[in-house]
């Protein structure tokens, strides 16, 4: 059975067309900061996740990149986890 958050991501997959979903998760899952976790609905992103795997994209610092990147994401509040479903609301 599944939880209501993954009721909703099935919705927005559905939505959202399967192609475009499946983007948008790719980008989200390599910036993540719980590479374990299969389940949609319970990944999430922190600023040391992606500044490690910006690092590791792009071979180098991204300290702008980042910052602003993590910022957008958070709506600018400092220790906050960017679950998916809030990712693609």
């Amino acid at each position: 059975m599944q939880t209501p958050l993954e009721q909703k991501l099935a919705t927005m997959r559905v939505s959202m067309t399967p192609t475009v979903y499946d983007q948008v998760f790719r980008f989200f899952d390599f910036l993540k900061h719980n590479t374990t976790e299969k389940n949609h609905s319970r990944v999430y992103l922190t600023e040391q996740s992606i500044k490690t795997n910006l690092k590791k994209y792009f071979g180098h610092k991204t300290l702008f990149l980042d910052a602003q990147l993590y910022n957008l994401l958070s709506g600018w509040t400092k220790g906050k986890r960017i679950y998916f479903d809030h990712f693609v609301e």
